[in-house]
């Protein structure tokens, strides 16, 4: 049996960052949303999910981009990571959450303000940092060793 990865680590790594970009304009999506209904907007479940349908296509492809690159630095450190320190999934899933945290604390001091609502309270900036956990667990599992 010929071990092979299931795709390439440029296919793997746009995969990633395709669904980071996904989530992480989700997790804005609903953020805003959430904090809309909190001062009495009222939004109904239907104009919920127009918002969040309206807002993927147009900010998962640039929060994608955003992955992407800081998913370039993150998984070259969780490759020489994984050959010595710690597990191989662990790496890539704890490299991709320190890349979109690197990213989205970065977009304060250089903007001057929080772009992505969902960063502004503690628990939209863990979700926010868990789409990267996701990215990187993703990348890891489509290039490892399959069948």
């Amino acid at each position: 049996m010929q071990n092979r990865t299931f795709l390439t680590p440029l296919g793997s790594w746009v995969a990633a960052a395709l669904l980071c970009g996904t989530l992480l304009s989700l997790v804005n999506s609903i953020s805003v949303v959430i904090g809309l209904n909190s001062i009495n907007a009222n939004i109904s479940v239907l104009g919920a999910a127009l918002f969040i349908a309206n807002d993927l296509p147009n900010l998962a492809p640039v929060l994608a981009m955003v992955s992407g690159i800081g998913f370039t630095i993150a998984f070259t450190l969780a490759n020489l990571l994984s050959r010595n320190l710690i597990a191989r999934p662990m790496a890539y899933a704890a490299c991709g959450a320190i890349a979109i945290f690197t990213a989205v604390a970065a977009m304060h001091p250089i903007f001057e303000t929080t772009l992505l609502p969902a960063a502004r309270g503690p628990i939209g900036f863990s979700f926010l940092v868990a789409s990267g956990a996701c990215g990187g667990f993703l990348y890891q599992h489509l290039t490892s060793r399959q069948l």
